[in-house]
C-alpha cells in the first residue's frame, strides 16, 4: 500500500470522526416547535420541525469537512510509522463508541483530537512494538472502561428524543 492509498483511508477514518461529532451534535438542534407550525410528528413531540434537516445537512457536512481538513495530517501519519497509523484510526473509531455512550460534543470531540495530535507529533518515533505487546490492546480497553466507569461520561444521559417519556407510541 503506497502512502497515498493511506493518507486517503486515514481521510476516511477523519470523516468517521466528524461522522461522531455530527452524531453528539443531535441534541443540539432540537429547539421548541414555534408556533404555527404545521402539524407533524415533530409537532407533536414538541419540537421545531426543522431540526430533522439540520441535523441531516450535519450528517453530510461536517464527514466531508473533517476529510478535507485532515488532508495534510493523514498525509503526515501516512509517512510515518505504522503505530501512528493504528492510534489515527482507532482514535476516529472510538469517537463512534464514545458518542453512543454521550451527546456532548466535547467529550467527544476531545480525547480523539488529542490522540490524532498525538499520533502526528510522534508519528517519526520508533516505538519499536513487538508482537508481545499485543496485551496492551485488551489492557487500554479496559483501561477506557474504567475511565468510563468511574467518570461521569455518561451512560445515564441519554438524547431527550429516545427517552420513554417522549416517544409518542408508548
Amino acid at each position: 500500500m503506497t502512502d497515498s492509498q493511506r493518507a486517503a483511508a486515514l481521510r476516511a477514518c477523519a470523516a468517521v470522526y466528524g461522522l461522531a461529532l455530527a452524531i453528539s451534535l443531535h441534541d443540539r438542534f432540537l429547539r421548541p416547535a414555534p408556533a404555527g407550525q404545521l402539524p407533524g410528528l415533530m409537532t407533536k413531540l414538541g419540537y421545531d420541525a426543522h431540526a430533522s434537516f439540520r441535523f441531516a445537512a450535519t450528517l453530510v457536512i461536517l464527514p466531508l469537512l473533517f476529510a478535507f481538513a485532515a488532508r495534510g495530517a493523514a498525509a503526515a501519519v501516512a509517512a510515518g510509522r505504522r503505530w501512528a497509523q493504528v492510534t489515527f484510526v482507532a482514535a476516529c473509531f472510538v469517537s463512534l463508541w464514545t458518542v453512543s455512550l454521550i451527546r456532548e460534543p466535547f467529550r467527544v470531540a476531545v480525547p480523539t483530537a488529542i490522540a490524532i495530535a498525538a499520533a502526528v507529533a510522534l508519528r517519526h518515533f520508533n516505538a519499536e512494538f513487538t508482537r508481545r505487546d499485543v496485551v496492551l490492546i485488551p489492557a487500554g480497553a479496559a483501561l477506557w472502561l474504567a475511565v468510563t466507569d468511574i467518570s461521569d461520561l455518561g451512560l445515564i444521559r441519554r438524547s431527550s428524543l429516545l427517552s420513554a417519556e417522549s416517544w409518542p407510541y408508548g
